[in-house]
């Protein structure tokens, strides 16, 4: 009876603490949460002085999953807990530990707080995790500060993306714009103010930079911006690869039919609205599909607007291989540039962080991050297939590994094996021109050969074995008119005439066994 008083009373305590306290099922899921806490991520529970009932705001909270993620594909339950998740390296042990946790209250800046994490053992055989949230705040003034603290630190990279994603909202969903550098943050700055106009524009990159990413979300904010709110839209595509005069035609028609009825369906007025068209490598349109779709643009009563993707500038394109200058000159209204990730390098970690989170999302067991030897073993390689290449190497990986830290051995086979190859690189072949090489010898025997004979012609045709005849002609090639003179910077050895044998007997003999 007395034990069952003191549970009662512990409850009570927990309840009315002013820490936030939260309680973590086995199966990563928020089983429990103190009125502290609720009102803490901005879930007010309590009723306010005039109310006579609390407002019940934990209601799609409990059971909700705490993902150790920043992905835009979380729900939004799960959003907001998420900077609640503990690091899963620490969760997957026994000890009590601290780890720094966040949350979004209102959606405003992520505040980062201190938390201490039990384990906590319910009959029959369930282990929960308790969290007490300190009341001292921990100061991240900014993404920057946070990554020097230790750039290799999983902990301190998802700290990271919660602010950058904080930051980027919608944009975060995009890999090209995750980083800190100075390109990354210009980056940032392009696409955003891109976003805010109507004009065309084109993202020019190496292939697997994000280039249709970008553009997708560029139209996507614009679209949702002027439909208020709404970021549901079709957008037809054209590959340059395999367009044609009649594609274009296709994909012009298709794209005029689908904003016509999007803006009777939305109230807007249908000649009032544009019709946008994405260009995929339009740098190898070919001539063809140019000049149709320049027509179409031409026409009085089109509406069509275009943007585009391209590896190379389109305007140089007008000057080496005949583009259309109309065109080219259209789409680089605004060119935004993305650059290969090898030139990018110190982003390489909170990129890798941000891709392993994203397939946390669909992951029973969560993972943390790098060991030290695979960060190190990811920063050796050159990375040709850029952002995309990445992207694919970290999820082959996460589906590898059974424990929460990604390995060597998790990499798959084919990445190993180029790592390999970068420590073993090929010999350098040197190549030897047998016709030079042998010339060299020839000039080098003819040359002893003038010096042992004192320039005595006839001598030294009979050291070289050669009639005297050849011997001139060699010496008028070689032009050495003044033999001694010409070979004075030879190395002096002593020969004898046996080193001139005629060419008929070996030059060397075999050594006696």
């Amino acid at each position: 009876m007395a034990k069952s008083r003191s549970k009662t009373a512990l409850v009570k305590a927990i309840e009315k603490s002013d820490c936030p306290i939260y309680l973590i099922d086995g199966d990563q899921r928020l089983a429990y949460g103190n009125d502290a806490f609720f009102q803490w991520i901005g879930r007010r529970i309590a009723p306010k002085p005039d109310e006579t009932t609390a407002i019940d705001g934990a209601s799609d909270l409990i059971g909700a999953r705490l993902v150790y993620s920043t992905s835009s594909s979380l729900s939004p339950s799960q959003r907001r807990l998420s900077g609640l998740a503990p690091p899963p390296a620490l969760a997957a042990g026994n000890r009590p530990f601290t780890a720094e946790v966040s949350c979004h209250a209102n959606d405003n800046a992520p505040e980062f707080i201190s938390a201490n994490f039990s384990f906590v053992d319910v009959p029959p055989d369930q282990r929960y995790l308790l969290a007490v949230v300190s009341k001292s705040h921990i100061d991240q003034s900014s993404t920057t500060a946070l990554l020097n603290r230790d750039r290799g630190a999983p902990e301190q990279l998802h700290a990271a993306l919660i602010k950058l994603a904080t930051s980027l909202q919608s944009w975060h969903r995009c890999s090209a714009l995750i980083g800190d550098s100075p390109y990354v943050t210009r980056l940032q700055k392009q696409v955003k103010a891109a976003a805010q106009h109507s004009h065309e524009f084109t993202i020019r990159g190496p292939s697997g930079s994000g280039r249709e990413q970008l553009a997708r979300l560029i139209m996507q904010q614009r679209i949702s911006t002027s439909h208020g709110g709404s970021d549901e839209f079709q957008l037809v595509t054209l590959h340059g690869y395999v367009a044609d005069a009649e594609l274009v035609q296709s994909c012009v028609a298709q794209a005029t039919r689908l904003t016509t009825q999007a803006a009777l369906e939305t109230s807007h007025r249908t000649d009032k609205t544009h019709t946008w068209m994405l260009i995929l490598d339009a740098d190898v349109l070919d001539a063809a599909a140019q000049a149709e779709l320049w027509s179409s643009l031409q026409s009085p009563s089109s509406r069509l607007r275009i943007f585009a993707t391209s590896q190379r500038d389109l305007i140089q394109c007008v000057k080496t291989e005949g583009f259309h200058p109309g065109l080219a000159h259209l789409l680089t209204t605004q060119t935004i540039e993305t650059i290969p990730l090898r030139n990018h390098l110190s982003d390489l970690a909170l990129l890798i962080q941000y891709e392993i989170e994203n397939c946390n999302v669909d992951r029973s067991t969560q993972l943390n991050g790098l060991s030290t030897a695979a960060l190190g073993m990811l920063k050796q390689y050159h990375w040709p297939g850029d952002l995309s290449e990445l992207a694919a190497i970290i999820d082959s990986a996460a589906r590898n590994c059974n424990g929460s830290e990604i390995n060597v051995g998790d990499f798959p086979e084919k990445f190993q094996f180029a790592i390999a190859a970068l420590k073993s690189p090929p010999k350098e072949v040197i190549e030897i021109d047998l016709e030079k090489y042998l010339e060299k010898i020839e000039l080098e025997l003819v040359a002893r050969a003038l010096r042992m004979a004192k320039g005595n012609k006839t001598k030294a045709s009979k050291l070289l074995g050669v009639s005297r005849a050849k011997l001139l002609r060699r010496i008028q090639h070689f032009d050495l008119q003044h033999p001694i003179a010409a070979t004075s910077e030879l190395d002096p050895l002593d020969l004898s005439a046996d080193d001139f044998r005629p060419l008929d007997e070996p030059l060397f003999e075999e050594a006696d066994e």
